[in-house]
């Protein structure tokens, strides 16, 4: 069951409090969050959702995905590591989320960088309904500009700012997704607001995956809510404090005790602190 409904306008302070209260209800909730994520990440993903209080479930052949994802509140999946099972296990556990209503969260990695990737990327991004769609700046460009080639449009490789590329590329999807932008400022658009998020940490730039990280937190999320710019605005929140309070520890000595460090944070963090710890700005369109 959700707990917010999307809005058409939100001040800051509001919008804060919503991703605080999200959060509360995660670890109230424990929403069961499916992912299939790439193999070099799956420990990670799957940590971070348990310590923010929600449960996860990982299963990757064709023949149980559709039972699997029967039983969860959300869907995370990224175009990593891909093989041809693996593309039809997502195609597969996709329309079966569709069909219940559940929410999908979709990290396309590495979109672009191959012909195999990029095709199988754009099959599940036209044939499926995501909700909330999170890439860095490479990977979003390129997808609008795909977009933009089937439907006639214009290329947007040489525009720079970054809200104009979630904004424009969340009017693409026609409302239907929430599109994220991963970088050290992160930015959230649904076509009309658009949502900076300011809260980062260099040191996260030495992890491998922090970004699929992301999108199991903004799973977490969504699996207690529907307005799922919250969600995408929450699960950047919450890496980006929980990264910033962990620089702060004592026992932080270089990259390792840093990653301890930032999970403890994840375990311990709560909403009221999320709330007054987030740094985040509103542009409304």
């Amino acid at each position: 069951m959700s707990l917010y409904n999307r809005t058409s306008s939100m001040p800051v302070s509001s919008l804060k409090k919503a991703v605080a209260h999200t959060f509360d209800a995660i670890r109230q909730k424990k929403p069961i969050i499916y992912q299939i994520m790439n193999n070099a990440m799956m420990n990670q993903t799957g940590n971070a959702t348990v310590h923010i209080g929600a449960k996860s479930l990982m299963a990757h052949a064709v023949e149980e995905v559709e039972d699997m994802v029967s039983l969860a509140d959300a869907l995370a999946i990224d175009s990593s590591t891909l093989t041809g099972p693996w593309i039809q296990g997502m195609q597969l556990v996709g329309q079966c989320a569709n069909d219940k209503k559940i929410p999908i969260v979709f990290d396309p990695i590495l979109f672009g960088a191959t012909t195999y990737n990029t095709e199988a990327v754009l099959q599940l991004l036209n044939s499926l309904d995501i909700a909330i769609l999170i890439g860095n700046s490479s990977e979003l460009k390129h997808i609008y500009n795909a977009t933009a080639y089937m439907q006639g449009a214009e290329s947007v490789t040489d525009v720079l700012d970054p809200s104009q590329i979630v904004r424009q590329l969340a009017q693409k999807r026609n409302g239907k997704t929430i599109v994220a932008l991963n970088g050290q400022k992160n930015y959230v658009s649904d076509g009309h607001r658009v949502v900076i998020i300011k809260n980062h940490c260099e040191r996260l730039n030495q992890l491998v995956g922090m970004g699929c990280v992301v999108s199991a937190l903004m799973a977490c999320f969504a699996g207690v809510t529907n307005d799922y710019l919250v969600a995408a605005v929450g699960g950047f929140a919450v890496m980006g404090v929980c990264a910033e309070q962990a620089t702060f520890n004592a026992s932080v000595h270089g990259t390792a005790s840093f990653q301890v460090a930032l999970f403890d944070q994840l375990s311990t963090l709560t909403g009221s602190e999320l709330e007054s710890l987030m740094h985040i700005d509103l542009i409304d369109n």
